[in-house]
């Protein structure tokens, strides 16, 4: 495709046509290649909102463009979609990062601020750069399009105290099993109580506290398994965290499951655990059997 004169002007406004300009060497390709394999379903947010461009379906052969004439069959394929001025805008202000030349570029067609923002975050989200993301989907007015995309990317990279603020301020729908079951486990690495009384509204909030136990388990939360063994557990939850508990011989598991099976009166059942498992009999969980006058 070639350019008219008016779209090479308008390239050449954008762009920069000498070669030493051109941001996009081969370590800038491959590292944007290997974000890309980082990202959910292997796709930068860059490719989802491109998506939204006429018979665009492999966004990843676009970008980033390997020569110039590459950039300008990109420019061709954003300039002559039927997206509407402010999205074709909102494209060149982020590939125009690329270039460290989106703010000058915001300001001359005076970007709004929110889009600004939007573009911001969903550039430094394909950068994993998680905490300069939240910034900006956390500035007023914005309004982030892909909120699935965004809470996965986040629990996906662990950075979940980022994806509990932005649930909390963004507060878009989690009405989904897998946005609740992202949200409950975040959650529970910073307030297991909170995280156990979500889970109560959530879908299959059985499968949740299966998942729920082995958070804190595998964390050696050692205070929140306190709080589990005075939970007031319905039948199937206690059935599940017997068989999570059961399911490994290590301490805190061990430790746990003792001190549950003496505070729900299962004296007989905490003897036997104690007796077969010869780390317990050295546990200070077990001088609570010798407090109630029971033998091991």
């Amino acid at each position: 495709m070639e350019l008219d004169e008016t779209q090479f002007e308008k390239f050449i406004g954008l762009f920069s046509i000498r070669p030493e300009d051109f941001p996009y060497n081969q370590d800038v390709r491959l590292n944007i290649k290997s974000l890309r394999q980082n990202h959910v379903d292997h796709q930068l947010f860059f490719d989802v909102l491109f998506f939204f461009i006429d018979a665009i379906k492999e966004p990843e052969v676009c970008y980033p463009p390997s020569s110039m004439s590459d950039l300008k069959n990109l420019f061709l394929t954003i300039d002559s979609s039927n997206i509407d001025e402010l999205k074709q805008q909102c494209f060149y202000y982020y590939l125009l990062k690329d270039w460290g030349k989106s703010e000058t570029y915001a300001d001359q067609i005076l970007l709004p601020f929110n889009f600004r923002h939007l573009i911001d975050g969903y550039y430094a989200l394909d950068h994993l750069n998680f905490e300069e993301a939240l910034d900006h989907f956390l500035q007023p007015d914005v309004l982030p399009n892909f909120p699935d995309k965004i809470l996965e990317t986040f629990y996906r990279h662990d950075k979940f105290y980022q994806m509990i603020r932005f649930v909390q301020f963004v507060n878009p729908p989690l009405d989904t099993f897998r946005k609740q079951e992202c949200y409950t486990l975040a959650l529970a690495r910073f307030s297991f109580l909170s995280a156990f009384n979500f889970m109560k509204k959530c879908m299959h909030p059985l499968i949740l506290w299966e998942g729920l136990l082995h958070v804190i388990l595998d964390s050696n939360d050692k205070d929140s398994c306190k709080l589990i063994v005075s939970l007031p557990l319905i039948e199937e939850e206690i059935d599940i965290m017997v068989s999570v508990l059961s399911s490994e011989k290590e301490p805190l598991y061990l430790d746990t499951l003792l001190a549950f099976l003496i505070q729900s009166g299962r004296i007989h059942e905490a003897c036997q655990l104690a007796a077969s498992n010869p780390y317990l009999n050295e546990s200070p969980i077990s001088s609570a059997l010798q407090k109630l006058g029971v033998s091991n």
